[in-house]
């Protein structure tokens, strides 16, 4: 028998894809390709953003962060938000991660002034990996208000420079609150009230104290942290449990001066549980004594800073890296108030570690 001839197939032709229109107030324009005309406004909120071809800057301006401050929390909210756009935003908004730009303005000549000179310059050149834009010496002189239409604000520094930002966050020096400030006839110095070594304000009879970062000593300086109110407050507290609450009213007539407390261990260890060996490790006194800790700086999942090197011990270490990390996150959760924070926050870490940061809002 003869073979049929096979017909020859026809082709087909691929078929187009439509495109979907990008018209303002397109939400695929929005979520896609920035390269289209956007206009983002609210019935709720006069202020309306233009993001035409020639407002690429005005994004960019927008998403620039600008920290202010050399300290531990500058840096660690700088790392964190690193982590953050690193993580998280490029999985997001991949078109929009690569235009963010974090500032970091400190007016000292290095961060980090507090600890070691080599961890922070191990943490200053981690920053710069992260590609943050590390500006020190150069101190913050204005900061515009933003625009009437939703646009970034701009900051001066002392260099003459501006930089647009959609969002700052001081963490520098602030000045006295009105109530201290306002304390005409009390001693100050650079507007901190200045205390004896038993932290009462001199000539109002010992019955009026001062701790914290509104209070200075008249001979020793201490820096205005968290760890030194930290133990201010427990030094008082035993000062009124062992000899101020004995003295009566009727008997000083509240004009006496109060007397000198009785000696008292100072509170050297971080935690409550710990506190039995501030009596052991130290010697009684009734002044207040600061006892250095240690400082410590997070730098991320998996990487800190720890230096003991002031902290009274000879030979005092300076750790970085991983066991910096976890000595971080086990002092953070030794100072959690209640034991269900202690389970829950480890849960919550995991839950960022697993699943990524939850930026939903409710």
């Amino acid at each position: 028998r003869p073979r049929r001839r096979r017909r020859p197939r026809r082709r087909r032709r691929p078929r187009r894809r439509r495109r979907r229109p990008t018209g303002r107030g397109s939400a695929a324009t929005a979520a896609g390709d920035l390269r289209e005309p956007i206009c983002c406004s609210s019935s709720s909120s006069s202020s309306s953003l233009s993001l035409s071809r020639g407002g690429h800057d005005e994004i960019s301006d927008l998403l620039s962060f600008v920290v202010v401050g050399g300290g531990a929390t500058s840096c660690e909210f700088t790392t964190e938000l690193c982590d953050f756009v690193r993580q998280d935003l490029t999985k997001w908004y991949p078109k929009l991660a690569s235009r963010v730009t974090v500032h970091l303005v400190e007016a000292g000549p290095k961060i980090l002034t507090s600890f070691d000179e080599s961890l922070a310059g191990y943490y200053a050149n981690f920053l710069r990996r992260r590609r943050v834009d590390l500006r020190t010496g150069v101190a913050v002189t204005e900061v515009a208000e933003p625009s009437k239409n939703g646009g970034a604000s701009k900051m001066r520094l002392s260099d003459g420079e501006e930089v647009p930002f959609g969002l700052a966050v001081w963490s520098a020096g602030l000045a006295p609150v009105n109530f201290v400030r306002d304390q005409a006839d009390i001693e100050k110095h650079r507007g901190r009230i200045v205390v004896d070594q038993y932290l009462r304000i001199p000539k109002l009879g010992g019955r009026v104290f001062a701790i914290g970062d509104c209070a200075v000593g008249r001979d020793t300086l201490l820096p205005p942290t968290a760890s030194v109110a930290e133990q201010q407050g427990a030094y008082l507290a035993k000062c009124f449990n062992t000899t101020y609450h004995k003295v009566v009213e009727h008997r000083t007539g509240g004009k006496e001066e109060l007397p000198v407390p009785a000696p008292v261990p100072p509170a050297a260890m971080p935690s409550s549980l710990l506190e039995f060996l501030d009596g052991l490790l130290f010697d009684p006194s009734p002044a207040f004594r600061y006892v250095e800790r240690g400082s410590m700086a997070s730098m991320g999942l998996g990487r800190g800073i720890l230096d003991l090197s002031k902290t009274g011990v000879p030979g005092g270490p300076t750790v970085s890296g991983f066991a910096a990390f976890l000595a971080w996150r086990g002092a953070y959760l030794s100072k959690q108030l209640s034991f269900a924070n202690m389970i829950l926050v480890p849960m919550f870490w995991f839950k960022s570690w697993f699943f990524g940061r939850d930026i939903s809002r409710f």
